[in-house]
């Protein structure tokens, strides 16, 4: 979990909390910290995502073993608008938190202005085997009034994995345009999709890749988990590749908890296009507290109708090419007011190694 920035100066500090959990002798744990700016009057201020990233790395043994913070070069996102990155200029420590202080954004401050765009990306999550390639498909939409120039879209995250991405016709999926070339997207909530591609050179433990939906002439998409991020991992054998999609009664990607007892149900269908194995299915809010509880059962297909009573997980066997369903019940306890991108409900399904090959999410609220 990461605190909110200390301000001071021209320094931003970052902090982890909880502490680290204690370490074996050289083990590290790494962190991605994303740079948010404050917009409005105080005190009432919103963070603002700057869609500038950068990862570092923690070996924290609690107060008896000390606390040695390792600071990482920003590994991107590279603003093609010319805003810049962030630079780790220093590390402060002491024994019971970790720090990494970032100097200021490199080039012109606009990165904290407000951004026309705004991104997406389906499925949520891909699980592909070392040198084999996994693609998904990302959306830009332009809700500026003039033309968005140059649009491109990168990893914010340097991994062992060649990227690449490329226009599509939104109709028909088929790939059109050029590999890696970037795009003008007209103004007027305009939009473009693409088909992003990942083929990994080594292994890749299960990871949220957040990505820069970058134009030359507007600051990126801000970062939204489970909206335009991507759940990926890689591995040198075979692994279940689960692509899962939510579906709600109202069409519209929310889940209303509005019924008796401020309830709602939504409808997950799945494709496992990796290997056969046993899944847990099973929900949370990530990092959200929200005043739900949640249960869900195996569906048959046919009729929608549970094939046991729901519970809080599911235990079952999906076979390669296997296309089980699932329904998911939530029970809201307080209220839930509108924010699709805060107030999510994400089902995660995985594997026996205890490893998450799948996730897809909803919006959830009450009214």
């Amino acid at each position: 979990m990461l605190c909110p920035p200390y301000q001071k100066a021209n320094q931003l500090s970052f902090f982890d909390v909880p502490n680290d959990p204690l370490l074996p002798m050289g083990q590290t744990l790494q962190f991605t910290t994303q740079l948010v700016g404050l917009q409005g009057a105080g005190p009432a201020y919103s963070v603002v995502p700057t869609g500038i990233l950068f990862t570092w790395t923690s070996n924290h043994k609690g107060a008896s073993g000390g606390t040695t913070v390792t600071a990482v070069d920003p590994t991107g996102p590279i603003d093609t608008s010319g805003t810049g990155g962030a630079t780790v200029t220093s590390v402060s420590q002491n024994p019971t938190y970790n720090g990494v202080a970032v100097g200021a954004v490199n080039g012109s401050t606009n990165i904290f202005g407000p951004t026309t765009l705004l991104s997406a990306v389906l499925p949520e999550s891909r699980s592909a085997q070392v040198n084999s390639t996994v693609t998904a498909f990302a959306t830009i939409i332009n809700t500026g009034s003039t033309t968005a120039s140059s649009c491109s879209i990168a990893p914010a995250l340097t991994l062992p994995a060649t990227f690449a991405y490329q226009t599509t016709d939104s109709k028909t999926n088929a790939v059109t345009g050029t590999v890696n070339k970037p795009v003008d997207i007209p103004g007027n909530n305009g939009s473009q999709s693409f088909v992003i591609a990942f083929t990994p050179s080594a292994a890749i433990p299960p990871m949220d890749v957040a990505f820069n939906f970058a134009c030359s002439n507007t600051s990126p998409a801000p970062i939204q988990t489970g909206l335009n991020t991507l759940l990926f991992s890689a591995s040198t054998t075979p692994t279940p590749d689960v692509i899962a999609l939510g579906a709600t009664i109202q069409n519209d990607g929310i889940v209303h908890a509005t019924g008796a007892g401020n309830s709602g149900v939504f409808a997950v269908a799945t494709d496992n296009l990796g290997s056969s194995d046993t899944i847990t299915v099973a929900a949370n809010t990530g990092s959200a507290t929200l005043p739900l509880s949640i249960t869900m059962c195996q569906t048959n297909p046919a009729t929608g109708a549970c094939m046991q009573t729901p519970a809080a997980t599911v235990t079952t066997t999906i076979a390669k090419n296997a296309t089980p369903t699932f329904g998911i019940f939530v029970s809201a306890s307080g209220m839930i007011p509108f924010d699709p991108a805060g107030s999510r409900v994400f089902v995660t399904f995985t594997d026996s190694t205890k490893a998450i090959r799948g996730e897809t999410s909803v919006a959830v609220e009450t009214q």
